[in-house]
């Protein structure tokens, strides 16, 4: 009977924790990126490794321009690398 009740504790828990993982993953992944991009500029080896990352854990590209959207950049300044800062080193 115990024996019982602790294999369905320990079943819980793992669908507790299995549940949580795919968003684990993503907070992982959004600090990937942070840290990536937090000069405004992503070099080629970061962005890969981000990718080879992103692939690894079967974080779709729709989340993936959600994270970089959450974090003020676009699809085409991350595939550049560069953030486009406005207003810096202007003409005025």
């Amino acid at each position: 009977m115990k024996a019982a009740a602790t294999n369905a504790e320990v079943s819980d828990l793992w669908g507790k924790l299995h549940k949580q993982l795919p968003n684990q993953r993503r907070v992982t992944y959004k600090g990937m990126l942070q840290v990536a991009m937090a000069d405004n500029f992503v070099d080629p080896s970061e962005r890969k490794l981000c990718e080879q990352w992103r692939v690894r854990h079967k974080i779709k590209r729709v989340e993936h321009d959600a994270i970089i959207a959450e974090l003020g950049w676009t699809p085409s300044e991350y595939k550049l690398g560069t953030k486009e800062l406005v207003g810096v080193g202007g003409n005025g």
